[in-house]
């Protein structure tokens, strides 16, 4: 799809398109002119003054990136990493933007310890490593073909161990030096795996699914189980796991079949319950899984995105600002207790985690005010907690993935002494929840 001009009606022909993008699907000659050209194409939309000698980039404030996955920086709340269609894979830093390795940017990860420390991928399996913030990387994939978008993800209990779907699960424990099978192919036809999660409370459960067929280990792979069985015969998409239940899950289908869009286990995938609910009749594409909450879960379809928990009996548009477009992916940044999309032509999106009817956020200046200090510490500090009501607030304090470390009550206007001295080294978020009312509070241990 090269973009090529004849100037003596079509009896020799000459390239222009050289220094744009090669997938070049629209041209026309700007209205009574012969020589302003545009060029739309997968990177945009070009122009150029001259018949093509010279191309000047016109996306400036087009945001239409064809994102397949996005990746959070769990200690950084301002580096994200995405994997964009036929754009390689790009990065945005703190507001600056850069691209890196190339292809059909796809499954993309950021060490949760180490936000230099960065995984991206190209079509069909190519994945590769930087350990300098994304300014060089280098190739450490299995020598194996996986799917278009192959997935890969990080232990949650162990960053230098990784696992990838191909034909068969490939786990490393050096960060992608050498790579070792854990599973034999995955069905008889060698079907490649489109999607992987480990349990973040147990990572000896491990859940993988090709296109129709889903396996479980609770062993780390010694050995895998098929537990297809009592799910409908449509294409997988995404697996998610509760935070707390190894063997509580949720898988998302694709394809046109109403009433036929989520399911979930109890049970590690021996018995399966349909909660589809009302959810339109359109390929779910993503769900993620809202660590300490009661299952709060968010969807993306082709249309959207939808919110459940277990409080609820059916599902709810969570759209407001949203446009009607395909959400491949859905990652929480839980420093910034922000909900991020991954949309198929609308570029990234970002909101607010879904916040309960009736559960406002405090204003700082006349419901709550907080003084946390010293912010950085060993793990001791003082909190002041200032409020024009009195009473008790609840105290939750989570982790950069999102886990629950910590729970307890204390008294409004007063200070509070914590010692969090046993935490590891990172970023925390600390929740002050009353009946109505919750603001969160970060802060950082270091040792």
């Amino acid at each position: 799809m090269d973009l090529i001009l004849s100037s003596d009606g079509g009896a020799s022909w000459n390239f222009i398109g050289n220094s744009i993008h090669v997938d070049n699907h629209a041209a026309a000659f700007l209205p009574g002119s012969n020589t302003t050209i545009f060029s739309g194409n997968d990177g945009g939309i070009f122009a150029s003054p001259d018949q093509g000698n010279d191309w000047t980039d016109q996306n400036n404030t087009l945001s239409i990136s064809q994102l397949y996955r996005v990746a959070n920086a769990a200690t950084d709340p301002n580096i994200i990493y995405m994997g964009v269609q036929d754009n390689s894979t790009f990065s945005y830093t703190n507001g600056n933007w850069d691209s890196h390795i190339g292809g059909d940017g796809q499954q993309c990860l950021i060490d949760y310890t180490d936000p230099n420390i960065i995984y991206g991928s190209y079509q069909n399996g190519v994945i590769e490593k930087s350990t300098n913030g994304g300014a060089f990387f280098n190739q450490i994939n299995p020598n194996v073909n996986g799917s278009w978008t192959t997935p890969y993800v990080m232990d949650p209990a162990n960053h230098l161990i990784l696992y990838a779907g191909y034909a068969q699960i490939y786990k490393t424990v050096d960060g992608g030096s050498n790579w070792n099978t854990i599973s034999r192919a995955l069905t008889h036809d060698s079907a490649l795996a489109v999607s992987l999660a480990v349990a973040p409370s147990n990572s000896n459960f491990i859940y993988a699914a090709t296109i129709d067929s889903i396996y479980m280990t609770p062993n780390g792979g010694t050995s895998w189980k098929n537990i297809h069985f009592g799910l409908p015969a449509l294409s997988i998409t995404k697996i998610a796991i509760s935070n707390t239940n190894p063997g509580k899950i949720w898988v998302t289908l694709s394809g046109y079949y109403a009433g036929n869009k989520v399911y979930t286990s109890a049970d590690s995938g021996s018995t399966w319950t349909n909660i589809s609910g009302t959810l339109p009749n359109i390929p779910v594409d993503c769900i993620v899984y809202e660590n300490g909450t009661s299952d709060g879960l968010y969807i993306g379809t082709d249309f959207g995105v939808y919110y459940t928990d277990a409080s609820m009996s059916d599902w709810i548009p969570f759209n407001s600002g949203l446009p009607n477009v395909i959400v491949n992916d859905l990652e929480i940044q839980y420093g910034s207790r922000k909900l991020r999309a991954g949309t198929y032509g609308r570029g990234l999106w970002e909101s607010d985690l879904y916040s309960p009817a009736g559960i406002q956020n405090f204003n700082s200046q006349s419901e709550l005010q907080t003084q946390l200090f010293p912010n950085t510490s060993n793990g001791s500090f003082t909190i002041l907690l200032n409020s024009n009501t009195s009473g008790n607030a609840a105290i939750e304090v989570f982790n950069v993935r999102g886990e629950k470390v910590y729970d307890g009550v204390v008294l409004l206007n007063q200070s509070h002494f914590f010692d969090f001295r046993g935490f590891c080294e990172g970023l925390y978020v600390m929740q002050i929840k009353t009946g109505s009312a919750m603001k969160s509070e970060r802060f950082v241990v270091v040792k």
